[in-house]
């Protein structure tokens, strides 16, 4: 909401939800109440994932600038669980080639979204040619690779859309 003005959403890109991941073997955080019992959550400083958080009364959270870095802490012991998008996830085990149930999702906090938004001062011009290379892309394939590629699920509004507003 704090962004509301100071942007102008164009289009959303990608759905996902804030979970709480911990350890395969490690005590999980399935619901609220066995999150809020880990020493430790890791989170990206400033990010949606550590306000969602902050939201339930999770404030054990040690802050990084990247979700590698948090993945990284997890996998070492140094964080309890990692409160992270489901796509994050699943990128960092398959950079690092791990095991895709080395991890375990537990309680959501919150849904998310992901958009393409430009200052509010943006040209008409290049808002269009943001949407229509966006269109071209969806009509050629390329979204949906890039989607598969990252693991992503894409919105619904943008499988099988053929125009754009």
């Amino acid at each position: 909401p704090e962004r509301e003005q100071r942007v102008k959403w164009l289009y959303p890109i990608l759905q996902d939800d804030f979970s709480i991941y911990t350890l395969k073997g490690e005590p999980g955080a399935s619901t609220l109440e066995q999150a809020l019992k880990l020493h430790m959550l890791g989170a990206n400083g400033g990010a949606a994932n550590a306000i969602a958080a902050q939201r339930y009364g999770l404030t054990h959270i040690e802050f990084t600038s990247s979700d590698d870095t948090n993945g990284r802490k997890l996998m070492t012991g140094r964080i309890d669980g990692w409160i992270a998008s489901q796509s994050a996830v699943k990128f960092f085990l398959q950079l690092h080639a791990l095991p895709s149930d080395s991890f375990i999702k537990g309680v959501k906090l919150s849904d998310y979204q992901a958009w393409v938004a430009a200052s509010p001062a943006t040209d008409p011009a290049i808002i269009a040619q943001w949407q229509k290379t966006l269109a071209d892309m969806q009509r050629d394939g390329t979204l949906t690779r890039l989607a598969s590629k990252y693991r992503v699920k894409l919105l619904n509004s943008y499988q099988g859309q053929q125009s754009m507003k």
